[in-house]
């Protein structure tokens, strides 16, 4: 019993003397491989990060149903809701003409689909155009790397939200835009708490504004910067 209990007083004084052999960020709290509200809000790398991410969704969105990825697959879908395709397989995505049930889903298929797809982009738009206008200094702001992703989260957002008005309101008339109900209005105003809270309807001429202002500020701030010609841009 005695030399059991001196084996394990060694066993535990080497324990103890390889402690401080350890790297020093064995304690680090901090995730390598993602960025959390404040990092992807105050920091450079985070609003590149988030932009690039929505470059990423424009491809790499899975919609489900065995078939396609991001806008252009959900475009497709889109087109057969119009009067300009038709689809001549009976036994083939018939839920996207409503001949399937003859009513329309919303918690599947193409409802929450696009629905769930536009506001996740302007969700993280506004993370980043925010993080870009409160959080950053005035010499980070500067950046031209910095710029140019904010103009592409601006353009993103004015993308969203024109196909959410085309999907989800009324037509656009300027006799009666003003009072028309159009579609749930969230802008970098709203804290990252209010992000995931309720929100209002705005009107239809609401919508159509922020997207004239939106894509002018794109337009703005990209149109004087060296264009970037890789895939995950965006160009004047």
């Amino acid at each position: 019993m005695k030399r059991l209990h001196k084996y394990l007083a060694i066993a535990a004084g080497v324990t103890l003397l390889t402690l401080p052999a350890c790297k020093k960020d064995f304690l680090e709290t901090s995730s390598t491989t993602s960025l959390g509200d404040k990092q992807a809000e105050g920091t450079q790398e985070g609003l590149l990060g988030i932009v690039n991410g929505l470059h990423s969704m424009m491809y790499a969105y899975n919609f489900g149903q065995g078939f396609g990825a991001g806008a252009p697959s959900l475009n497709l879908r889109l087109d057969l809701m119009s009067d300009d395709v038709i689809n001549t397989q009976p036994a083939s995505l018939r839920e996207y003409t409503y001949l399937g049930a003859h009513n329309e889903r919303g918690d599947d298929v193409i409802n929450f689909r696009a629905w769930d797809f536009y506001y996740t982009l302007i969700q993280h738009t506004n993370i980043a155009i925010r993080g870009f206008k409160k959080t950053l200094t005035e010499e980070e702001r500067k950046d031209k790397k910095i710029r140019y992703s904010v103009g592409e989260a601006y353009a993103f957002r004015a993308y969203a939200y024109h196909q959410l008005v085309q999907l989800y309101a009324k037509r656009y008339n300027a006799s009666t835009a003003a009072s028309d109900p159009g579609v749930v209005m969230r802008t970098d105003e709203a804290t990252n708490a209010q992000l995931y809270e309720k929100a209002r309807r705005g009107t239809v001429a609401e919508a159509y504004e922020l997207i004239e202002s939106d894509l002018k500020m794109a337009m703005e701030t990209l149109k004087d910067l060296d264009q970037n010609n890789s895939r995950n841009h965006l160009r004047y």
